[in-house]
């Protein structure tokens, strides 16, 4: 196969591409013309997207470094290379016991992939093992990976026909135990499932999913073409005490259907958080603090029409009897839980047209799109903020494409996942186009490469530092021609380091939705275990001082520091540059003052929040 590095200084066009898509997800492209202006493409500058779009928290940083401070182990090979439609799952844990990670595994020819199930690997401190074979005696995919406090490992997926499939082994037996999910809706099927572990215990069990839709074979339920539903164990899915129950403000009277893969599950304890990333209707959270039992709803991006139905309407704002672009959510995101509670959420964006009326659902969107957006509850409903974007990365002021995409279904800045650690400190990692960085297929089609970044907010979420290039070069080719794609991130840092899985290829695209006549056939694809020192994206340049109130003296010389005007209570932290907390308490008002006596000279973070606020100060201790 041909392969070469091109080097444009211009945007030479870049193939949009509408999509045809089928209520149960599946993807049909065609193309338009080369370099045709639609939906913010310009043909040579960035993406651009208005104000009124998506509220911009700073400049986003245009150039990236590049960094080898990784280790990395091929853990498992695939043939079938499509992983998700959109958000990623959790397929990774770790403990005292083992490190583990699932994938969509099959070894015979995709997409039929008749062997097709969850591939295992896992490392108990002698390397990694996989069991090169689906652990399953029935097709399968889509697997999600958690384990109990009591030490069960278990795995939620869904077969071509039926309900979900729950399989789990415990602590001390490689044997693997298959079960089913109960349902109180029969012969509909389901597909597409999310599942965590959680509860005040680690005990019970939390899973959702879609019922399949009217085209693959379901039938409407919950007069919805695809319904999201939500189960829940208590006792390690010895039974189910919630089947197929949709929260209020996730039914009919406020979505119109639901599809594959746009959703998310997270849990910590007894808080238990659902996110939907929806195209045509809003993106929410909903969220329970008491393990499922009641649950609350905010609005991630409001939408600008409610139940949108995309076969019978279109949509014109401005009512010159035009369609109307629109601005959404990709499908794909990520939530986390931080140490207080708060939960934070990423998402890709991207815009969408619908023009026919009656066309069976069909739409238009812009896979060519950056711009990767984050929203924490402290920010309110509907208030999100860009942190990543497409990167100029040979500073020619554009970011250059192939004359092809390859197609995922979601942004050119998106997959992300989110991990914290014990000092305060966020991560996020995900997957980007590369710019100047190109697959020539045997055609002549070029496709810009993905590789993965990782960035980190040192501040609860306020700021972020500048995304950095994780992508380990290709062990055989030493090479940055490589595809990175699908990562899934273990919520917690380890030793210093951001753990994940993530899927490797010499090509972009997949054999499901190939790109090129080259994605035909199979290419090398492999899972990846990576290891990412979270030292690379700590520092505490980017962090820019955002409180209305006045921090003195500044730097600190005599063990104290006040910050005058205080409002209300805080809690606060101190960090120091690597992002090591060295110091906590809380802020009452009027009362202002706080020691800096244990500290060393050098520079920090006073870091300081309630439920309505955060805020971030630097300083300095001489």
């Amino acid at each position: 196969m041909k392969k070469s590095i091109l080097c444009l200084s211009l945007i030479v066009g870049v193939s949009l591409t509408a999509q045809q898509a089928d209520q149960n997800g599946s993807i049909r492209f065609q193309s338009y013309p080369l370099g045709q202006p639609l939906s913010g493409f310009e043909t040579e500058a960035l993406p651009e997207r208005s104000a009124e779009t998506f509220k911009v928290q700073k400049e986003i940083p245009r150039v990236t470094q590049r960094t080898m401070n990784l280790y990395e182990e091929i853990i498992g090979e695939s043939t079938y290379d499509l992983q998700t439609n959109r958000s990623c799952q959790s397929r990774i844990i770790h403990d005292a016991d083992r490190t583990a990670a699932t994938w969509t595994f099959s070894a015979q020819t995709a997409p039929a992939s008749p062997d097709r199930g969850t591939g295992y690997a896992w490392d108990d401190g002698s390397g990694w093992v996989n069991y090169e074979a689906r652990i399953e005696s029935f097709r399968t995919g889509w697997s999600s990976l958690f384990k109990t406090t009591a030490g069960r490992e278990c795995v939620v997926n869904h077969p071509g026909d039926g309900m979900f499939s729950f399989i789990y082994r415990d602590t001390g037996t490689e044997t693997w135990t298959e079960t089913v999910l109960p349902t109180v809706h029969d012969n509909i099927g389901f597909w597409w499932s999310r599942a965590v572990a959680g509860g005040a215990d680690g005990n019970s069990i939390h899973v959702i999913g879609l019922s399949k839709p009217v085209a693959s074979g379901g039938a409407i339920t919950n007069d919805q073409d695809g319904s999201l539903m939500y189960w829940r164990s208590q006792d390690q899915g010895a039974t189910w005490d919630i089947q197929d129950f949709q929260p209020v403000g996730m039914g009919s009277a406020d979505i119109v259907r639901y599809t594959a893969d746009s959703y998310q599950i997270i849990s910590d304890g007894d808080d238990i958080a659902i996110a939907v990333f929806h195209d045509f209707a809003d993106s929410f959270v909903m969220i329970s603090h008491d393990n499922g039992d009641s649950w609350t709803k905010t609005i991630l991006f409001d939408f600008p029409v409610d139940l949108y139905d995309m076969n019978t309407a279109i949509i014109d704002q401005d009512g010159d009897e035009i369609p109307d672009t629109v601005a959404s959510s990709d499908g794909s995101g990520a939530l986390l839980f931080d140490a207080n509670g708060m939960l934070h959420a990423t998402f890709g964006a991207m815009d969408y047209l619908d023009e026919t009326i009656g066309d069976g659902g069909a739409y238009v969107f812009f896979p060519g799109l950056g711009g990767l957006y984050y929203w924490n509850e402290s920010m309110g409903a509907d208030n999100q903020v860009l942190i990543a974007d497409l990167q100029d990365l040979d500073a020619d002021e554009i970011f250059s494409y192939g004359s092809d995409l390859a197609n995922y279904g979601v942004s050119m800045t998106s997959m992300s996942g989110l991990a914290k650690d014990d000092n305060g400190n966020i991560y996020v990692v995900y997957s980007a186009g590369m710019d100047n960085l190109f697959y020539e297929d045997n055609n002549g089609n070029t496709f810009n490469y993905r590789h993965l970044f990782m960035m980190a907010s040192q501040d609860g979420g306020v700021s972020w530092g500048t995304p950095v290039d994780i992508t380990p070069e290709d062990v055989e080719e030493e090479s940055p021609l490589i595809e990175c794609v699908y990562p899934s991130v273990f919520n917690q840092v380890i030793d210093g380091n951001v753990i994940l899985t993530f899927q490797r290829d010499l090509e972009p695209g997949t054999i499901a939705t190939p790109a090129s006549v080259d994605d035909e056939v199979e290419s090398g694809t492999v899972i990846v275990y990576l290891e990412a020192s979270v030292d690379q994206v700590l520092t505490i340049d980017d962090v820019e001082s955002n409180s209305p109130f006045s921090l003195y003296p500044n730097p600190s010389r005599e063990g104290v520091i006040y910050l005058n005007g205080v409002d209300a209570n805080y809690q606060y932290f101190i960090t120091d540059v690597l992002g090591k907390k060295v110091a906590a308490g809380r802020l009452i008002k009027g009362q202002n003052m706080i020691s800096t006596q244990n500290l060393e000279s050098g520079s920090y973070l006073l870091n300081f929040w309630n439920a309505e606020k955060s805020y971030v100060e630097k300083f300095l201790v001489d």
